[in-house]
């Protein structure tokens, strides 16, 4: 079977744009404070302003992100072939904005008053459509809406479709959609505005933006270029979540949880020994946060206490559509470093849950295998694994 490799990582979000921005924002104790949680999140001006001018705010995240971890001076510099180099995309709401603005063109001054700029940023692969014209990328393409990205990759590599693909997620802020949520009780109560999952504390999440782009390609990169890889895709698995909606619901089943787990076990034909850490999808709701944990002491039995789990959302907060891909970064950079992320904003860990929380500071040690776990407000469940690459 094919190997898949993690060559490069890009992130923006609340915690820092770049690899090692992001690994040291994710890191910060308190998590990103109010005076810190700027929305919307500054966007690296990593784009010529001539093509900047043509894309909305989401087509730029999508941009900005794919252009950390691949640019035409690495195609080159590899000899990699454009027409074998593909995109796969997921987002929740897509360019929502944009969307909205169409909206009120055609009810303020009907059909004959939209702008075709605006109209041409509304369909969902317009990010990535602009990534592929200004990076000149021919091989297969397409956006998933709550979707496993990395599934789908992978497996077009696999396939032998591509040898390498900028895989990604990406949402962009808005506030209607935040007001929506406000309106189901999924945001947090803390009086700061601090997620703190995991917390005994907890109340909700908070709401963000961000984009993760890694960058994937089969094993030809072990004679290429191997000081580049920074870990290996293992093993991944989706399923929908019949009663597992990714909202704080008090009735939440953690059965398709432990289910989607062992399932990424069964794929990366390992057992739940090998694994030896959790990077957790817990974005400090009540609810979901205490089912994901009893979802981990079903599939791992009596090791769950004992193996460290944790989680980024305290520092980049609910990305919706980019959170899963942003959690992946995490896992790989961890990985690379042979270190836990600590769980920001997670002061007082929850005692009730019984697990091994990396809160207080990140924690070193020989990270073979990690599972990376995810949701969306759709009610898909994710897990991946990734696993270290010995040199």
């Amino acid at each position: 079977m094919h190997k898949i490799f993690v060559t490069a990582v890009g992130a923006i979000s609340c915690a820092g744009s770049g690899a090692d921005e992001y690994w040291e924002g994710i890191n910060a104790q308190a998590g990103v404070t109010p005076e810190e949680l700027k929305l919307p999140v500054d966007i690296p001006q990593n784009i010529e302003n001539r093509v900047a001018r043509r894309m909305d705010r989401f087509s730029r995240l999508t941009m900005s992100a794919s252009k950390q971890v691949l640019d035409e001076a690495l195609i080159v510099q590899e000899q990699m072939d454009h027409n074998r180099i593909g995109t796969v995309f997921t987002t929740g709401y897509g360019p929502l904005v944009s969307n909205l603005a169409l909206s009120n063109q055609i009810v303020s001054g009907g059909v004959d008053m939209v702008s075709p700029t605006v109209f041409a940023s509304t369909v969902y692969n317009s990010g990535i459509g602009h990534v592929c014209l200004s990076l000149k990328l021919k091989g297969a393409s397409t956006v998933l809406t709550g979707s496993n990205a990395i599934a789908y990759a992978s497996d077009l590599l696999k396939s032998g479709k591509a040898d390498a693909i900028l895989c990604g997620g990406v949402e962009e802020y808005c506030q209607e959609l935040l007001e929506s949520f406000q309106q189901q009780d999924y945001v947090t109560k803390d009086e700061n505005y601090l997620c703190r999952p995991l917390d005994k504390n907890r109340s909700g999440t908070r709401m963000t933006e961000g984009a993760a782009v890694l960058l994937l390609e089969t094993e030809s990169v072990l004679a290429r270029c191997p000081e580049r890889i920074v870990c290996e895709v293992v093993g991944y698995a989706s399923l929908i979540g019949k009663g597992y909606l990714g909202k704080d619901r008090a009735d939440a089943d953690f059965k398709p949880f432990a289910r989607v787990m062992d399932m990424a076990l069964k794929h990366a034909s390992i057992s739940p020994s090998d694994i030896d850490g959790i990077l957790l999808a817990a974005g400090g709701g009540r609810y979901t946060d205490k089912v994901e944990a009893q979802a981990i002491h079903e599939t791992f039995g009596q090791r769950a206490a004992s193996i460290p789990v944790s989680s980024i959302k305290g520092a980049t907060g609910e990305a919706l559509g980019a959170s899963f891909m942003m959690n992946v970064a995490a896992g790989a950079l961890a990985i690379a470093k042979g270190c836990m992320p600590l769980t920001a904003g997670c002061t007082e860990p929850d005692a009730a849950l019984e697990l091994d929380i990396v809160h207080h500071e990140p924690r070193l040690g020989d990270y073979q295998y990690l599972l990376v776990n995810g949701y969306d407000v759709n009610g898909c469940l994710h897990s991946v694994i990734l696993g270290a690459v010995r040199r």
